[in-house]
């Protein structure tokens, strides 16, 4: 017993030394690990792009890392040297705001300038913080320097294109509207806000479908957009349509819509398109189209024309002379009063043709048109409830032209608008001085014109129907020829005139001609404005 409580004090010894060994060891590991940690840890800071820097809280530079050192030109020491405060900042104020921040315990980032060595200023992104130990308790400050220069000039250079983007948009005359790939607009430019009746910011976010409406270019009927067809069945990268819209100001516009898809490697991210109004170019297009059959029609009427007319005299001499037949019997006088009419129907239609050769010139002379409008209303024949007015300016200013072509023009369109009230209603006929607008299409301010509208009340002209009832033989009636508008149309422009017609189904039609005011005025006689006849 007694020898075991002698050997238990060198057991204690022998076991505090076991002890005593492993903890060394273990210090000698944690400090070789330790010292390992601090090398890869030096080593990504010195291998580092961004600028480093370590200071403590009296201001004074400890360490700076290579590329510290390349970016601003300071040892640790020669930093140390600078009598002056933050003189790594082009803006003391900076200096001061960030060790504020630091003094409360805050860290700072931003963009700013810096000053280097050499005077050179360099916008950099700033970012300072404190340096803490083991008990959190504050022992030094960092600051990490990152040169933003490029980022800057790629910054100006994103902005000028923008800006060179900005203005060229708001430069250019087409409605441009961009969106994203479920069809909301993100962009629109001040055409489009004018065209539309929106500011970019409303529109921004709406579906485009709220803001542009099309209708089928003949039919007026409600159709697609076909930008969101592109953008359901993008095989292709771009299409091409044209459609009617509604816009702003109320008009009715036939628009051509290019739309392009935005394509990005993750897909289709949406589409551009551009809105142009084509309404006068297709106007142009169809007058020139129109020309050419007329001219056409012409050559055919001009070889044909008077030969058949001279027929047609003889046959109608000949009748006329059988007709003083003595005693004829009451069968054949019907017979050739028939042949009468005929040929002379015959002959009505041969004078139309002439109209559309080029011996069918106009015999102008200086000439009033309310007794024209007053005629032609008055030869209109329809239903007994059958209202017609003349409305002419008491100062309307006399035209140059042929009279009878002119007569023609008018009980065209009179007898036309009769028929288009079977049931009774309501002719107008209206005749006024009409001076454009400067800078307006297609006449300059200088030129004087002479406006007359026919207008009725009846079952208007189909969609369909208004681009075509000019072209000679065109005729939606059994038993019309066609000719009577083309003639109207023919005469008109021959007079150096226009005409346009406008119509809303189930309420009427109404139609426009503008014809040169004679060069040398004359007042007409004085009467009433308004006159209602039959």
């Amino acid at each position: 017993m007694l020898v075991l409580l002698d050997i238990v004090p060198w057991l204690l010894v022998a076991i505090l030394a076991v002890l005593l060994f492993q903890s060394r060891r273990d210090q000698r590991r944690a400090l070789r690990e330790t010292s390992v940690t601090l090398t890869r840890i030096q080593q990504a800071v010195e291998s580092a792009s961004d600028a480093i820097g370590i200071g403590d809280f009296e201001g004074n530079s400890v360490y700076h890392n290579r590329a510290h050192l390349a970016l601003f030109g300071y040892t640790v020491d020669e930093l140390n040297s600078v009598p002056e405060s933050g003189p790594l900042f082009a803006d003391k104020a900076v200096a001061a705001a960030i060790h504020a921040s630091i003094r409360d315990g805050r860290s700072w980032s931003g963009e700013t300038d810096i000053k280097t060595k050499d005077g050179r200023i360099i916008p950099s992104f700033v970012r300072a913080d404190i340096i803490r130990d083991a008990r959190n308790q504050p022992v030094g400050i960092f600051g990490v320097f990152t040169d933003i220069t490029e980022r800057r000039r790629a910054a100006s250079l994103l902005a000028e294109e923008s800006q060179r983007l900005e203005l060229t948009l708001q430069s250019i005359g087409d409605a441009v509207i961009a969106i994203d790939a479920f069809g909301r607009v993100s962009m629109i430019n001040p055409a489009a806000e004018q065209l539309l009746g929106t500011t970019r910011r409303e529109a921004a976010g709406r579906r485009i479908a709220e803001l542009v409406s099309p209708l089928d270019e003949r039919t007026r009927s409600p159709r697609d957009l076909p930008v969101l067809a592109l953008l359901k069945n993008p095989s292709a990268d771009r299409s091409i349509d044209a459609y009617r819209l509604l816009v702003a100001d109320g008009s009715e516009r036939l628009m051509a819509e290019i739309a392009v898809l935005i394509r990005t490697p993750s897909g289709v991210a949406g589409a551009v398109l551009a809105l142009r109004d084509v309404t006068q170019e297709r106007k142009r297009a169809d007058e020139a189209a129109r020309a050419s059959k007329l001219e056409s029609l012409g050559m055919l009427a001009g070889g044909i024309a008077h030969d058949f007319g001279n027929l047609l005299t003889a046959l109608i001499g000949q009748v006329s002379v059988a007709q003083l037949t003595p005693a004829l019997p009451p069968e054949a006088a019907s017979r050739l009063a028939e042949i009468d009419r005929i040929a002379w129907r015959a002959n009505d239609l041969t004078r139309q043709l002439v109209t559309f050769a080029r011996d069918g010139a106009p015999v102008k002379k200086i000439i009033g048109l309310a007794p024209l409008l007053r005629d032609a209303a008055a030869i209109a024949q329809g239903s007994s409830t059958l209202e017609k007015n003349v409305s002419v300016a008491a100062d309307l200013w006399p035209v140059e032209a042929d009279e009878a072509q002119l007569m023609q023009v008018f009980q065209n369109l009179a007898v036309n608008a009769t028929q288009a009230m079977p049931s009774g209603g309501t002719l107008t006929l209206a005749a006024e001085n009409h001076r454009p607008a400067p800078g307006a299409s297609p006449s300059p301010a200088d030129v004087r014109h002479v406006r007359i509208t026919v207008t009725d009340t009846g079952t208007g002209i189909r969609p369909e129907h208004l681009g075509n009832i000019f072209d000679p033989f065109f005729t939606t009636k059994k038993s019309g020829t066609g000719l009577g508008l083309a003639t109207t149309y023919s005469i008109v422009k021959k007079h150096g005139g226009s005409i346009r017609v406008d119509s809303v189904m189930g309420r009427g039609t109404t139609f426009e001609i503008l014809l040169p005011a004679a060069k040398t005025p004359e007042t007409q006689r004085p009467g009433a404005h308004i006159q209602t006849i039959g």
